[in-house]
């Protein structure tokens, strides 16, 4: 049985951190390996992955050997001094918000695309109720959130898994896309892809999410959740690179969206757009969490 919930409780925490991960820089990798080249692009997944994966793993481990709750304002007051920790929490807060901004505007588009033309044209309104759905599961305990992002993250590796798997079987991906290599762009990937690995405003919470197993003494792993957690996210954009890539080719779009619906219309699109909605949704639900918690823990502010 403590067998049972340990994998459980690992899921939930690998599931939590690889689908804060998987957000909008997903979307812009095919666009640079087009320019780049895929073996670039996957050099730099890879190289980057596992820098990020140890990164992980160090903020993991202050989390967990300090004993106090804090994000990271908290941990840079402690162990840097008090100015850095207004110093990250001021830079931290107009990240946030600026990427919170972001996803509610694009995940109101990605609804448009799924149920748009059942319920007319309305990416305003689909970006209030993407907004509040996600705002409704920031305000829910950490157990719940784990467990909502470790589903989605479950449904978004499915759905990248299916357009692969679709390319391949109904003859849309061309092996040919995947030969060039440009030299002169050879540096285009670097920012797409650091900023699409970043899981870092749920390190904190992965403690609180398994707090129930750390209190029965079972034995955790967070090395292993901090690289499994990173490794998924990986292999989702290597896949969805490809994916995307070997079909549309040279037509890839900045988005990727753009460029699949000109080749096949709306049916391949809306896996896209299914897969970005999940995607946008757990980054949403984490980086609104930690930005709550920032004043919950870190500035005594009453939840």
């Amino acid at each position: 049985m403590e067998k049972k919930s340990t994998f459980y409780s690992h899921f939930l925490a690998i599931g939590s951190l690889a689908g804060t991960i998987i957000g909008l820089g997903m979307f812009g990798i095919p666009y640079v390996a087009m320019k780049s080249g895929i073996w670039l692009v996957l050099v730099y997944i890879l190289i980057l992955g596992l820098i990020t994966a140890l990164l992980h793993a160090m903020y993991l481990e202050v989390t967990l050997r300090t004993k106090e709750t804090h994000r990271l304002p908290g941990y840079a007051e402690i162990y840097l001094g008090k100015k850095w920790k207004h110093f990250s929490f001021f830079f931290g807060m107009i990240g946030a918000w600026g990427s919170l901004l972001i996803y509610t505007i694009v995940g109101g588009e990605f609804i448009n695309i799924l149920v748009g033309p059942i319920f007319e044209n309305s990416v305003f309104w689909f970006g209030i109720v993407f907004f509040i759905l996600a705002g409704y599961m920031v305000a829910r305990p950490f157990r719940d959130i784990g467990k909502v992002e470790a589903v989605c993250t479950a449904l978004i590796v499915i759905a990248v898994f299916w357009l692969l798997i679709k390319g391949i079987f109904y003859g849309h991906i061309s092996y040919d896309n995947f030969i060039s290599i440009n030299w002169n762009n050879w540096f285009l990937p670097y920012g797409v892809i650091l900023f699409a690995m970043g899981g870092f405003s749920m390190i904190p919470s992965l403690e609180n999410i398994l707090d129930k197993e750390i209190k029965k003494g079972e034995r955790i792993h967070f090395g292993k959740i901090a690289l499994w957690g990173t490794l998924i996210p990986m292999i989702v954009y290597i896949i969805f690179a490809i994916a995307v890539l070997g079909i549309t080719g040279v037509n890839t779009s900045e988005e990727a969206l753009a460029g699949l619906q000109n080749i096949f219309g709306d049916g391949l699109v809306k896996i896209a757009a299914l897969i970005g909605f999940f995607a946008l949704f757990t980054s949403f639900i984490a980086i609104g969490n930690d930005l709550r918690k920032n004043f919950f823990d870190d500035y005594k502010i009453p939840d």
